[in-house]
């Protein structure tokens, strides 16, 4: 993801708040280069507002709801600093392991119990939201990677983009449900959008992506208790 030196906060919205002690684990990891590879297959949400695409089973829109903490619960916030052009990171307890910000929660696991399902069109999904919180003359960012990860563990750490591994996971593998890249020529799809010129400012959402529900066991259904993922 191309940096501004500003955070990147992903979150849920208010009702998506978690429910109970016994969680299942989400994992998200945003992984930047500074320019799209040529040849690369775009999702393009760049061009103007309240675009939809549909990738993958997921839908990524273009689009803001308000989105500062008050709005909803991040669970991911990226903060590189100095003048980086790319950043990344994925959602765990602290020490992070790239450019992930831990202090007042801003970083933390996510059950997938904790995020509800909506409607779209008659298919369940669970909706993610980016607020990039973007300044300066530049505001078309691209996102290179997108990965969702559930494990039975809360604290993964050790992540190895290549081979989608955690070096600290047991026995029990994190999944992969959802790979942005897979399907794509060469495995590489690159999702643009802007920052600033559509949703402007922190405190708004800029992109959505809504997740199929059916990626998620049946047992961590939203506010689940049985369910035993993040």
């Amino acid at each position: 993801m191309k940096s501004q030196q500003h955070r990147r906060i992903l979150g849920v919205a208010p009702a998506m708040l978690a429910f109970g002690s016994i969680g299942l684990t989400l994992l998200l990891a945003l992984w930047g280069t500074a320019e799209a590879t040529h040849g690369s297959t775009f999702i393009n949400l760049a061009s103007t507002t309240g675009l939809s695409v549909t990738h993958n089973g997921a839908i990524f829109t273009q689009g803001g709801i308000g989105a500062g903490t008050g709005n909803f619960d991040p669970f991911l916030t990226l903060s590189p600093g100095g003048n980086a052009n790319t950043e990344q990171g994925y959602n765990t307890t602290s020490p992070g392991q790239f450019d992930e910000q831990f202090g007042g929660d801003r970083t933390h696991p996510i059950q997938a119990a904790a995020i509800p399902s909506v409607d779209i069109a008659g298919t369940r999904y669970r909706v993610i939201l980016l607020d990039a919180n973007d300044q300066g003359a530049e505001d078309f960012m691209s996102i290179d990677t997108v990965k969702v990860f559930l494990d039975d563990q809360n604290n993964l750490h050790q992540f190895n983009n290549a081979t989608n591994t955690f070096g600290t996971d047991n026995s029990s593998p994190a999944a992969l449900v959802f790979n942005m890249d897979a399907n794509c020529p060469g495995s590489d799809c690159v999702l643009l959008m802007r920052s600033q010129t559509f949703t402007p400012g922190s405190g708004v959402s800029d992109i959505s992506i809504a997740l199929p529900d059916s990626i998620f066991p049946p047992e961590c259904f939203y506010g689940s208790q049985t369910c035993n993922k993040w």
